[in-house]
């Protein structure tokens, strides 16, 4: 059975955030198993935020709450408890916003793509490990967020990105079936050509031979 994505971004992408890190190592990489959940919660239910994070070149936590600072602050005290020890404030969000860009990269490497709709149907395949992976208290700050209790807005847009992936995926597959058959069929005329043309070269030497037959040379 294939590791879930939250298992794999521990292993491939933690090292990565934290390579150059010298303090708190046991708290950070704490920090970041709680977060990837979380994070992937609400790439889950608002699409639009993967492309807007890609777009950043130093994205922060700032957009993943939409501005709300209160929810935010609560969020990060609630993460800060779950630690062996409080991690200094400044620190402790950089460790966050540094792992935006590598998580959406790792995404884009699992999905084959760098389609949006591809990243949701991923999250879609892998939700309920995601589900698992995340805190209890993080519950009511999800719901705040739209990413448990999701409305109906919400859902129509990620059903309707999910629909295009499909449509997507059909298509291509279509698009390849009718390349195999031009292919097929191209060189089904080819061989028929080659094989009129050695049964032609086989008439004439035999048709040679004959001449040569009833006209011997003097």
């Amino acid at each position: 059975m294939s590791m879930d994505l939250v298992k794999k971004l521990n292993v491939a992408v933690t090292p990565y955030i934290l390579k150059d890190e010298l303090n708190d190592l046991l708290e950070k990489d704490q920090a970041l198993c709680r977060f990837y959940p979380f994070l992937l919660s609400i790439l889950h239910v608002h699409p639009s935020l993967i492309a807007d994070l890609n777009q950043q070149l130093d994205p922060s936590i700032d957009a993943i709450f939409h501005g709300n600072h209160q929810l935010q602050q609560q969020y990060l005290q609630k993460l800060q408890q779950q630690l062996n020890r409080p991690i200094p404030e400044t620190e402790f969000e950089q460790v966050l916003n540094r792992a935006i860009i590598p998580t959406l990269g790792f995404l884009e490497h699992e999905a084959g793509t760098t389609q949006v709709e591809g990243i949701v149907h991923l999250l879609d395949h892998h939700a309920e490990k995601i589900h698992q992976a995340l805190p209890t208290w993080t519950t009511s700050i999800l719901e705040s967020l739209a990413a448990k209790s999701v409305p109906r807005w919400t859902r129509l847009q990620t059903m309707s990105v999910r629909k295009q992936y499909q449509q997507n995926r059909v298509q291509g597959i279509g698009f390849g079936m009718v390349v195999a058959f031009i292919v097929m069929l191209f060189a089904g005329i080819w061989g028929f050509a080659q094989q009129v043309y050695t049964d032609h070269r086989q008439l004439e030497r035999q048709i040679s031979r004959h001449d040569h037959s009833q006209h011997p040379s003097d």
